[in-house]
């Protein structure tokens, strides 16, 4: 049937474009015919990806005899539909016809009547295009449809003067939907996110009060999906007026859900940094995790050598901790370079209570009295405090080092996409001075990053404790440590031999608890803006 060694095997090259249109018209006619009969079969999940290697591997037994490129008889299929014709006997006699009229030596075209032929394949026409033009008026949005009659009068336009106008007229059609795809891209897309603006660091009583009265001077922004040129302006734009509403003093820029850039985005924010930074904000970067995102920056100079104040840091959590550093160290309450110093208990417990105790003299004597039922506990580093899983039966007083829990950051985990209103998850590259991150002044890594961090004065397990239940997270020591215990028992036993140094423990313990809800329902009333 086929010889091979008639084939004009030199004009092949000149066929190539002729090549490449046919397989982009047979690949769009298939998938057309695949979502032809998808739509007429609602109650059916059609594999789509199978339906195309079907038809993939049909054409190519077909090419071996030099038969004609094809795609399903969707027509015949949409209407054995329509017909409820199910059985697979209506396939086959189709497939045998097919075989018959390949096997006559009489062209069947020449015997029938061409009205005939015209009249069945305009009957065709006339179904699909009210199929497609009419009908699925109510299965489209408005832009979606108009889209439709665009691709199709441009492409009906095209073939009036062309010879082959189909191809020009799907690329038009494929041309006009993609630039209103990145329009409404643009314009709905979540481009930034205010975020909660602490960090998980537990700090002692007085640096809690003043963290609490300071939190609008840290503004903490998570930016989101692809950044692009749609979207550099008015992001930068709408951040700076975020900033300036808040009157905040630090801007921490969170990379860590972006999942890229391109370079007008890159230059948007050098503009914005240079404009935050002459109103007089710092700014931090932190978790760029992108490499083209990171090699942008670089190159636009909003992070490098030339700008060696610009830290990047592996995490938002690390960042809002500078931040939070700064703002006590200024107001002299940073109490972080005396953590190698064991604090008396009895101070420790009367920061909590000041202002909130009418005669001083009885409430610093109640505070020893209550200190004297602690035990005291020496912990070296990495030494566990108590799991998870252990009954709560015990109330913890930092007086040294640092303490880490696991809670929050578990906590953290489990919040999905929501976790995005706290410090952004740990990184999957971290960049290393090969991949310039010596350049970008990356901050170290912390071994403490997997816990919170309870310093001098910090209280753990209180709310276990009151809740009769597990302790719910690991307490580890981070450092060296010493730290106070108090049992359940000894509570009770306190309350009945003296009350007073028990009611002023029970105001220590509602200061804190008090303290540590406002400490994050102040930065998530922010982002939500509530007063």
């Amino acid at each position: 049937i086929v010889d091979y060694h008639d084939v004009q095997w030199g004009m092949l090259p000149r066929q190539i474009a002729n090549l490449i249109g046919l397989i982009i018209i047979v690949t769009f006619g298939s998938s057309l015919d695949v979502a032809a009969i998808q739509a007429e079969l609602p109650t059916r999940k059609l594999d789509y990806n199978k339906e195309l290697t079907a038809i993939g591997w049909g054409n190519l037994c077909s090419s071996f005899v030099c038969g004609a490129t094809g795609s399903y008889i969707f027509s015949q299929t949409i209407f054995s539909a329509k017909r409820s014709v199910k059985s697979r006997f209506n396939g086959f006699v189709v497939a045998i016809g097919e075989f018959l009229l390949f096997g006559l030596p009489v062209d069947i075209l020449k015997v029938l009547p061409n009205a005939y032929v015209g009249g069945i394949m305009c009957l065709f026409g006339v179904d699909i295009m009210n199929d497609w033009l009419f009908q699925s008026r109510h299965l489209m949005s408005r832009s979606e449809y108009t889209l439709v009659w665009i691709s199709f009068g441009v492409t009906m336009w095209l073939t009036g003067f062309q010879t082959f106008g189909v191809i020009e007229g799907m690329a038009v059609g494929t041309a006009v939907a993609s630039v209103f795809f990145v329009y409404q891209f643009a314009k709905v897309q979540d481009k930034w996110q205010e975020v909660s603006s602490r960090s998980s660091v537990v700090r002692p009583p007085q640096e809690r009060r003043h963290l609490n009265g300071m939190y609008n001077s840290i503004l903490a922004i998570s930016l989101n999906s692809y950044a692009f040129f749609g979207t550099s302006f008015t992001s930068a734009q709408s951040i700076e007026t975020c900033v300036q509403q808040k009157s905040a003093r630090f801007v921490c820029l969170d990379l860590g859900r972006l999942s890229g850039m391109d370079c007008t985005f890159a230059d948007q924010i050098r503009l914005l940094v240079l404009s935050l930074e002459r109103e007089g904000a710092r700014v931090f970067l932190s978790s760029l995790r992108s490499k083209t995102a990171e090699r942008l920056l670089l190159a636009h100079g909003v992070v490098g050598p030339t700008v060696p104040e610009r830290k990047v840091f592996v995490t938002l959590d690390q960042a809002l901790q500078k931040c939070e550093e700064i703002i006590l160290t200024e107001a002299g309450k940073l109490r972080k370079d005396q953590s190698d110093e064991e604090w008396p208990l009895d101070i420790l417990l009367l920061d909590y209570v000041e202002g909130f105790v009418s005669d001083k003299a009885s409430a610093t004597a109640a505070a020893k009295a209550a200190a004297q039922r602690f035990e005291r506990l020496e912990l070296k580093e990495k030494q566990v405090l108590f799991r998870s899983e252990d009954p709560a039966n015990a109330i913890f007083v930092v007086a040294k080092g640092i303490v880490g829990a696991s809670s929050a950051l578990d906590f953290a985990k489990q919040l999905g996409g929501s976790g995005a209103l706290l410090a952004s998850p740990q990184p999957t590259h971290r960049p290393s001075g090969e991949d310039h991150g010596e350049e970008l002044g990356f901050m170290e890594e912390s071994s403490m990053e997997e816990h919170d961090q309870h310093g001098v004065g910090a209280i753990l397990n209180d709310t276990a404790f009151y809740s009769r239940r597990k302790c719910g997270a690991e307490a580890v020591a981070q450092t060296d440590c010493v730290v106070y215990r108090l049992r359940r028992s000894t509570m009770d036993t306190l309350e009945r031999e003296d009350p007073a140094a028990a009611v002023l423990l029970q105001k220590v313990l509602l200061r804190d608890l008090s303290q540590l809800m406002a400490q994050f329902l102040c930065p998530l009333q922010a982002v939500s803006g509530l007063s």
